[in-house]
């Protein structure tokens, strides 16, 4: 996980962030071999020489060739069977990857029209795009993951500044999962989850806030409505709900220390789980119920 944190801060993508990581030696010799084996003008290649090429500078036929596991050889026949039946076909490499993103989808589709057993399709969302789905389950609409924070923030001068046409983009995305269902749509978020070995604490998606309450059926508490201008900032504060019997487990929200969930409750003190601030214990009065 650290080495993936110091890949991902080095660089805006994969390549840029292999190529300028501080990595210790071991894997930096890794970083360099995997970064070796596309140093070719791939792009430029109809696909199927790309990958001919790639397989062979990765070292992945070789490791295969020279494997001991009983089903090598019947890997090998899978890789040249792709290769040579459905690479070829395509002419670029965009025209390639948008078809094999979309290919699962549509022989599932396919096996259904067959008459074949039905299955649950995972997918990303812009797979998605065009298909139709009687119910649709959207996992992780929490701040910071989606929208995510990578893509709506830029760093200026050293200071992360929200980047308007970049939310507009995740806000576009957010309603082309949504459309996706014919009957029901299915939204969730945690009120924590641990990444990186680090727990981590993030309000509701502002997507969830956006929608007209009337075509919502909230379960576990509706979110409160509010501006995420300044979310990763300032918070902007709300008014106090009518108070529960316990606020163990509830969202809330600081000036200062931003969005928290609460842990353990003692008389008038809150010890809060903060996402940015890990634990604090603070007065009952400073915080507001989201």
């Amino acid at each position: 996980p650290v080495a993936i944190d110091k890949i991902r801060i080095a660089g805006p993508n994969l390549m840029e962030g292999l190529r300028n990581a501080k990595l210790n030696t071991s894997q930096r010799a890794n970083a360099d071999a995997f970064l070796n084996a596309f140093n070719f003008n791939w792009m430029d290649l109809p696909p199927v020489e790309a990958t001919q090429i790639l397989l062979e500078q990765s070292g992945y036929l070789e490791m295969l060739r020279d494997s001991k596991e009983e089903n090598a050889a019947d890997r090998l026949e899978n890789i040249q069977d792709l290769v040579e039946n459905v690479i070829r076909k395509y002419d670029t490499l965009p025209e390639f990857l948008e078809q094999a993103a979309l290919m699962t989808v549509e022989d599932d589709a396919s096996n259904r029209s067959n008459g074949k057993r039905e299955a649950v399709n995972v997918m990303t969302i812009h797979a998605a795009k065009g298909l139709e789905f009687d119910t649709v389950f959207l996992p992780g609409w929490e701040e910071g993951m989606f929208p995510s924070d990578k893509a709506i923030y830029k760093e200026i001068d050293g200071k992360e500044i929200l980047d308007e046409s970049a939310l507009e983009e995740e806000r576009r995305l957010a309603y082309v999962a949504i459309t996706r269902a014919k009957r029901r749509c299915i939204i969730s978020n945690c009120m924590s989850r641990w990444l990186y070995n680090e727990a981590k604490y993030n309000s509701p998606s502002r997507f969830i806030t956006e929608m007209d309450n009337r075509y919502l059926d909230f379960q576990g508490g509706q979110p409160a409505r509010q501006s995420y201008s300044s979310y990763r900032a300032t918070p902007h504060p709300r008014p106090l709900r009518t108070e529960p019997k316990t606020m163990v487990g509830k969202l809330v929200s600081h000036v200062e220390l931003g969005h928290g969930t609460v842990i353990a409750e003692n008389g008038d003190v809150l010890t809060v789980a903060f996402g940015k601030h890990g634990m604090k214990n603070v007065m009952k009065s400073f915080v507001t119920i989201l």
